[in-house]
């Protein structure tokens, strides 16, 4: 895209089993997950051409947007033109968190080692060979 200037950012995920999906699918719509999802889509809108790593009470939550806004890329939908990552363990006992991710245009993955995930061209790659093309 003209005109944007996105950086390569790169974060390192802990082992553990992760989802990949829409923010709106992983968070409950209850107060709680209404409050977190607001607050996530201030930090995110402050630079939104960034890979974000949020931290909220112990929970790694990374955060990126596609360039193709919404639709379904490599069999991850959105509808709100983002995607978040978050490591399903540290989540397991929030009531703000969904914890039934058996269906829905989603990735769940186990790394039995840390993975490197890259953002880069509004493609995300991680280093177990999972790629996320959004364009």
């Amino acid at each position: 895209m003209e005109g944007i200037d996105i950086a390569m950012d790169e974060h390192i995920l802990d082992r553990g089993k992760y989802v990949i999906c829409d923010p709106a699918f992983l968070l409950n719509k209850n107060e709680a997950g209404d409050e977190l999802h607001q607050q996530l889509i201030v930090w995110f809108y402050a630079d939104m051409n960034r890979f974000h790593h949020f931290k909220i009470n112990q929970i790694d939550i990374y955060m990126f947007r596609t360039e193709g806004g919404d639709g379904i890329f490599d069999g991850v939908g959105t509808d709100t033109g983002t995607f978040v990552i978050v490591n399903i363990d540290q989540i397991s006992d929030d009531e703000r968190f969904r914890h039934d991710f058996s269906v829905g245009k989603i990735i769940v993955f186990e790394s039995d080692e840390p993975m490197k995930a890259i953002y880069e061209h509004f493609d995300l790659i991680f280093s177990n060979g999972i790629i996320i093309h959004t364009t």
